[in-house]
């Protein structure tokens, strides 16, 4: 909803899709941090909503919420790069585009950083290799950002009771590559599943907290 909500943003203010692909541009998101307060149930009616409240040279941040009249369910922050995708080097944004996305204030958060920190231990697991297919890659030929995710969930056994998300994309993993999920324990709340291949490249870490 979040990752959808800001590409309907961009399209309503003639920064979509149309604008970027004659030009070979692109928003590439390299770090997300979701703060859960409680997940709406079926049928709920929610809001979900964006705030680009920075943009910097090549790298923009934004805002998510999920809410309804009564209560948030969730927030967020992201941050992205600005492409050239036939170079793949960072471009600067346009003051154009600046103006049309507008700038907010940020929410109130604990802003957490970009990074994860991969403890330099021995992972707790190492579970079986990911082949990636065609059903894991979205428009641009590699794997969607929040296939990502799912494979984490999915090493972990993990579904609900998450408190806290953070992710830190590396590199991009494309159709029959292999992703080795390895987890790590950082204390009795939180975990780590680092994503790297079988030369120990990482492609994505996604912390976890809550749950377990």
């Amino acid at each position: 909803y979040f990752q959808d909500c800001s590409m309907f943003h961009a399209e309503d203010v003639g920064f979509g899709f149309d604008y970027m692909k004659p030009i070979n541009t692109a928003w590439i998101v390299n770090s997300w941090q979701i703060v859960f307060n409680e997940l709406p149930v079926f049928k709920e009616k929610v809001t979900v909503g964006t705030i680009a409240h920075s943009i910097k040279g090549f790298l923009g941040q934004r805002n998510y919420f999920m809410q309804n009249e009564s209560k948030v369910f969730a927030y967020a922050n992201s941050v992205w790069s600005y492409l050239d995708m036939n170079r793949m080097v960072p471009v600067k944004v346009s003051q154009e585009m600046k103006d049309a996305y507008g700038i907010g204030s940020p929410i109130e958060m604990d802003y957490a950083g970009r990074k994860i920190a991969i403890p330099d231990i021995s992972p707790e697991n190492v579970m079986p290799e990911i082949i990636i297919g065609e059903e894991n890659l979205d428009t641009n030929g590699h794997v969607n950002n929040a296939q990502y995710i799912r494979m984490a969930l999915k090493a972990l056994k993990k579904g609900l009771g998450i408190k806290q998300l953070r992710v830190e994309y590396n590199k991009q993993a494309y159709l029959g590559d292999i992703i080795i999920p390895n987890i790590y324990s950082l204390d009795d709340d939180r975990k780590i599943v680092c994503l790297i291949s079988p030369e120990n490249e990482k492609y994505c870490a996604v912390e976890i907290t809550g749950g377990f």
